[in-house]
């Protein structure tokens, strides 16, 4: 089985920190730990992920602070790297640090009080500042708080859990990056089937308008000519008059036919009747058999809300490559075309008895390439079951808007 759908975000930034700040507590038994962000234009930094304030000495210390200043959110303050020479060493020289509360706090608290809360109820006297680099910038820290200097074992932890986060990010980073240039594709890849209808369009009204009315004129004069030709031998009469039949058929029907498919215009009307048209174009040539269920019906009724024009176009197209690949590779006696109204929008089965092949063991040709780009340009998904000697089925999923 062939599966496609649309790519989805790769990066849970918040959840991300938050398990980072977690996972780091725990591994060094600090009694808090927090991520800040850095942001070098501004020149500061902002906490983005933090032990939980749940912690019991953690409860008691931030209600001591609210007593103080009742508005008071320490967790969302954000800080001026020029405050301290300590915390200028960390974000703007990248070095890691080691101080007490009191030292690493210096003129960063509204009130002194904090601090001491801090130190005595929450125990919080040692600050371990380790700075996050990504290609040689400094892009955030982690902070551990302690209440006895860190010990060499601790220490070794820090570090090899920074170095983990760098790696963390670093794959963040690249995850999000690809997430953006698989973005840039898909937008890529919607201009080009939006292109395509927009050509479709205006070779579809040319048939129909400038190159019908040409042959019109010519099919005209063949039937002046073929008047005035009363003195000439019949065999070149009829050959004058087998021409202006030919034009005429060129005209009413392949010329006709090729806009219709180019621009279908029973579009506008329903999906179900543009498709019911499409699908008894080689009447004879195969059996095909299209059913929606009620559902589907009572939405594409004249009556109902109809499907959005961009969701016929859609489906009509999807529907119409299979149908010529049915046609031209599936040497099959029948193909049935299903609609069922799905939880989320609209799906259609599309099924023949031909040959089969095998998904894996063969190169995509146009038509797969065009299913491809059309579902994903709709924001859907899409999948094509088949083997040798036992046909094919597809598989999409469209959402209604």
């Amino acid at each position: 089985m062939v599966k496609t759908e649309t790519v989805m975000p790769l990066v849970d930034e918040a959840a991300l920190y938050q398990q980072m700040v977690d996972n780091a507590r725990e591994a060094t038994d600090a009694r808090w730990v927090e991520y800040c962000r850095y942001h070098p234009e501004q020149g500061l930094s902002e906490p983005v992920a933090w032990s939980s304030m749940d912690l019991p000495w953690m409860r008691a210390a931030d209600q001591a602070n609210r007593a103080v200043i009742p508005s008071y959110e320490g967790t969302t303050m954000m800080v001026d790297v020029h405050t301290n020479p300590i915390l200028e060493a960390v974000y703007l020289r990248g070095e890691q640090t080691e101080s007490t509360l009191f030292e690493a706090a210096s003129g960063v608290n509204p009130d002194p009080q904090l601090t001491e809360n801090a130190y005595l109820l929450a125990q919080l006297h040692y600050l371990s500042q380790w700075p996050v680099q990504i290609h040689g910038s400094v892009v955030g820290a982690l902070i551990f708080y302690t209440a006895e200097p860190l010990s060499d074992r601790q220490r070794i932890i820090c570090e090899a859990f920074v170095r983990q986060v760098v790696l963390t990010l670093e794959n963040a980073a690249l995850a999000t990056t690809v997430s953006q240039q698989m973005e840039a594709i898909r937008v890529s890849r919607q201009r080009l089937v939006s292109s395509e209808e927009r050509v479709r369009r205006q070779v579809g009204s040319y048939l129909h308008g400038h190159v019908q009315n040409h042959l019109l004129l010519i099919w005209y004069r063949l039937g002046e000519l073929y008047q005035a030709m009363e003195a000439f031998p019949e065999g070149l009469r009829q050959q004058v008059k087998e021409l202006q039949e030919a034009v005429e058929e060129v005209r009413e029907h392949e010329i006709r036919q090729a806009s219709h498919r180019l621009h279908p215009g029973l579009l506008q009307v329903g999906l179900l009747p543009a498709l019911q048209e499409l699908l008894t174009e080689n009447k004879g040539t195969i059996q095909v058999r299209l059913e929606a269920d009620e559902a589907v019906r009572a939405i594409d009724d004249v009556k109902g809300t109809g499907f959005s024009p961009s969701l016929r176009l859609t489906v009509y197209r999807v529907v119409e490559e299979a149908y010529n690949n049915v046609l031209l590779h599936a040497q099959a006696r029948t193909m049935e075309v299903r609609l069922q109204r799905a939880s989320a929008g609209l799906a259609v089965q599309i099924q023949d008895d031909g040959c089969g092949f095998d998904p894996q063991g063969i190169a995509w040709g146009l038509g797969l390439y065009s299913m491809d780009d059309l579902v994903d340009n709709a924001g859907g998904s899409w999948s094509v079951e088949s083997s040798p000697g036992r046909g094919t089925a597809i598989d999409v999923q469209l959402p209604l808007s």
